[in-house]
């Protein structure tokens, strides 16, 4: 009974311990990294020349703006949804657009809210951590795909970038209508958690170990930080569990800002059919630029048996009338991280 007693004793004191150390020193510096978490560069490119520019609301009701790029083909194999990255445009497709429209892939990409040309929320200041409102813009974007004269199927598939890729893996969960997802450059909601990773990746089962005592204290500083904002945050790891489309992670090998062993452990959790490439010489959100021929084959690849399945005769149907050539893709025209909205 004594021994009972010592026990209990021992566990409520190392409790308090563990609450006194999460609530007085963890959840304020892992707060404090969240806020400052440093905004990523990004490539500026200039508008397409040709393309259908649209306007669509997301479920929200705010006014979004896209274009849409037909295939250069005469079989569409599919619908492709760009999710850029943070602070910049729907323009950021380019280097790769050209690429998926000569593979029969017709196109289709917009500027969030607060970005590009799309309305300017007050209060709604662009984040690097998802948002509910990330979520209405994309959710907005497939119901407008799917009013589309030209769909012949309600499915899509997505391709998202840096922030991009978590507000597409955040929006597929759940959502019959994409049937795969490509995540380039994803950045984790829980930064410590991934840098801990990083650290004992030579040790998997520790890493898999600290990665989830330290879930339950990120959460809990997002949590803060989300209501200090007056806004809610998503986590994307879980969102990854929930994904039942295969995602494709694509991750450059000189990303000095999120470690391969976080997207390896990731790798393993994720649906059947899930695949992690490793682009050589890229850095973070920069596998298009590096190798934008084997980017294009293959996301092409990827997605191809998902989307084409769900076309009449799985093999692509004929466009009418036949899609219009754009211009070749140039160069980015500046490159640096655009002011918040």
């Amino acid at each position: 009974m004594v021994g009972f007693f010592w026990l209990l004793s021992a566990l409520v004191f190392l409790t308090l311990i563990l609450h006194l150390a999460a609530r007085f020193w963890f959840t304020p510096r892992a707060t404090w990294m969240f806020d400052r978490l440093p905004w990523l560069p990004v490539s500026w490119y200039g508008p397409f020349g040709k393309g259908e520019d649209v306007e669509f609301f997301a479920r929200d009701g705010v006014r979004l703006c896209g274009t849409y790029l037909a295939t250069l083909q005469e079989y569409r194999r599919g619908i492709l949804l760009y999710c850029h990255e943070l602070n910049a445009d729907r323009w950021n497709v380019r280097p790769i657009a050209e690429l998926l429209r000569g593979r029969g892939f017709d196109v289709f990409t917009f500027d969030f809210r607060n970005h590009g040309t799309s309305d300017r929320i007050p209060g709604c200041e662009p984040s690097p951590w998802v948002t509910p409102q990330d979520v209405a813009d994309v959710q907005g974007a497939l119901d407008y795909l799917a009013t589309r004269p030209n769909c012949d199927s309600p499915v899509v598939g997505m391709i998202g970038v840096g922030k991009g890729a978590a507000v597409a893996i955040c929006s597929a969960a759940g959502d019959p209508r994409v049937r795969g997802v490509v995540a380039e450059g994803l950045y984790p909601t829980r930064p410590i958690g991934a840098r801990l990773v990083g650290r004992f990746s030579r040790a998997s089962w520790l890493a898999a170990l600290l990665d989830r005592l330290v879930r339950c204290l990120d959460r809990w500083a997002l949590f803060v930080l989300g209501c200090r904002r007056g806004n809610r945050f998503l986590d994307v790891e879980r969102f990854l569990g929930l994904c039942c489309q295969p995602v494709l992670l694509v991750h450059g090998e000189l990303d000095g800002h999120v470690p391969i062993a976080w997207l390896r452990l990731m790798h393993r959790r994720m649906a059947r059919g899930s695949n992690l490439w490793i682009v050589r010489g890229a850095k973070h959100g920069a596998a298009a630029q590096t190798a934008a021929e084997q980017y294009a084959s293959r996301v092409g690849r990827f997605l191809d048996r998902p989307l084409a399945s769900s076309l009449p005769g799985h093999g692509g149907r004929p466009i009418s009338p036949p899609a219009q050539r754009m211009e070749s893709p140039v160069a980015p025209i500046t490159t640096g991280a655009m002011p918040s909205a």
